[in-house]
């Protein structure tokens, strides 16, 4: 996979301590292979329940990589500055391991 989008969406009904542990593995999958997890700008623009800031918390603590997807659905969306800022406020806050774009994978 290129990266996975919108991963902090996940539908959870246990504990924190569940809900850490279960991402924890998620986010160690991620470094081993090297696939970004993808921090929404849509989530941030529309004030959705996501980005999840315990999701990222276990992110930095893990050292996965991270990149932003825009989610434009509008040519406005496109540059959108103000969701930008939060997501990088997101990443200094939890010393996240940003990589930029993320390198793109054929489908072969």
């Amino acid at each position: 996979f290129t990266y996975v989008c919108h991963p902090d969406m996940i539908k959870f009904g246990g504990s924190d301590e569940d809900y850490y542990r279960e991402i924890k593995s998620l986010c160690e999958v991620a470094l081993e292979y090297e696939t970004p997890l993808e921090i929404n700008f849509l989530g941030i623009r529309s004030g959705r329940n996501y980005p999840r800031e315990f999701f990222w918390q276990i992110v930095g603590e893990v050292g996965a990589p991270v990149t932003f997807g825009m989610d434009a659905h509008t040519k406005e969306d496109a540059g959108d500055l103000l969701s930008l800022a939060k997501a990088s406020d997101l990443v200094k806050r939890f010393d996240l391991k940003y990589i930029g774009m993320p390198k793109l994978v054929p489908l072969i």
